[in-house]
């Protein structure tokens, strides 16, 4: 379990292959809106967190690339605190 104010880095990354439509993402938390980003392919997008006293901290993000969207919990302090913070990837197909 990680210590309390451990700071974790999270990156989003479009690998989307052979295709010019770019990935957009916009991240939030139930108190910070992190803004729109847009990534052609090869595109990363970092951001950083911590994890708060009571392990409520969640950043979910919405992803839209061409028609096709999603959410996708990019940080959740209960499941994410058990990782020692190295790379992770959660890849999904459109």
């Amino acid at each position: 379990m990680a210590m309390l104010g451990t700071r974790y880095h999270i990156s989003i990354s479009n690998d989307i292959r052979n295709d010019t439509v770019p990935l957009s993402v916009r991240c939030k938390s139930k108190t910070e809106d992190l803004g729109m980003r847009t990534l052609f392919p090869g595109g990363v997008y970092f951001f950083s967190t911590k994890i708060d006293f009571f392990r409520t901290r969640l950043y979910f993000c919405f992803n839209v690339w061409g028609q096709k969207s999603r959410y996708i919990e990019a940080f959740k302090a209960t499941r994410d605190e058990k990782r020692d913070n190295s790379t992770w990837v959660n890849e999904y197909p459109w």
